[in-house]
């Protein structure tokens, strides 16, 4: 249930402005999640609380769009539904918009979608690698960059990055390398604090901000022989040996 509450408290805060596009005559007496001024808490519960099971089994399904995918809106219409959570974009601001405006306007409750991707270092414009930024040693730098990727992500419709990455390096042989900060745990810290700075501005209600989302779950690059998705052996004492050592100075 806590991975429903962030889904909707960030829905409502990145995405509250479209909840105006589903009547040109506002409703006399609005129920209270509708209402912007209203505490995020209260309005969270409010609409919990009139939520089917199924609606919210929706909110936490993602889905994509794009041509490129083989599950892409045009052969798989028959089960994409607009009550859906997330999309991956990977299609164009017109797609995201009539999804958006279906969701919006033509659903029981007029959840808007909230559109993630995966938005490492740079969109339009592309900075260094992560690895290449924890080289500057300059974490205000970095968090110069993802305010630049955010706002530009952001006219492009995307409301939400899966980035930053705060995975250590293990093996160099791994393939997300790229996207980490290096082996050192407190290096990571600092630059994904900085990141996540950047990326959602302090406030996500700016039209230059967007929703960071760290990854991945705790080991994930510590999987053996340098593959994605390999086997990890990441018992609590692993775990503890390998963030000591590698937290020491030197």
């Amino acid at each position: 249930m806590n991975r429903i509450v962030l889904f909707l408290g960030v829905n409502l805060i990145a995405a509250a402005p479209v909840l105006a596009e589903q009547s040109s005559v506002p409703p006399a007496n609005p129920p209270p999640y509708r209402e912007a001024g209203l505490p995020i808490e209260q309005r969270i519960t409010d609409l919990l609380g009139r939520m089917t099971p199924e609606e919210k089994f929706d909110q936490l399904t993602q889905w994509h769009t794009g041509d490129a995918n083989p599950n892409n809106i045009a052969s798989r219409a028959d089960v994409i539904r607009p009550t859906y959570g997330s999309f991956i974009l990977g299609g164009s601001l017109e797609t995201r918009n009539a999804l958006q405006r279906e969701a919006v306007a033509t659903t029981r409750l007029g959840i808007p979608i909230l559109f993630g991707a995966d938005v490492i270092h740079g969109y339009r414009a592309i900075t260094p690698i992560p690895l290449a930024q924890a080289c500057t040693w300059d974490p205000a730098l970095v968090q110069r960059g993802c305010a630049m990727t955010a706002a530009v992500t952001r006219a492009q419709g995307i409301d939400w990055t899966f980035a930053p990455m705060v995975d250590h390096c293990v093996d160099p042989r791994w393939g997300r390398i790229a996207e980490t900060f290096g082996e050192s745990p407190h290096a990571a810290g600092v630059f994904a604090a900085a990141s996540v700075r950047g990326f959602q501005g302090g406030d996500l209600r700016d039209s230059g901000s967007i929703a960071a989302c760290l990854k991945h779950y705790v080991g994930y690059g510590a999987s053996e022989g340098g593959r994605d998705y390999s086997y990890t052996e990441i018992s609590p004492q692993t775990l503890g040996q390998c963030t000591c050592l590698r937290s020491r100075p030197g």
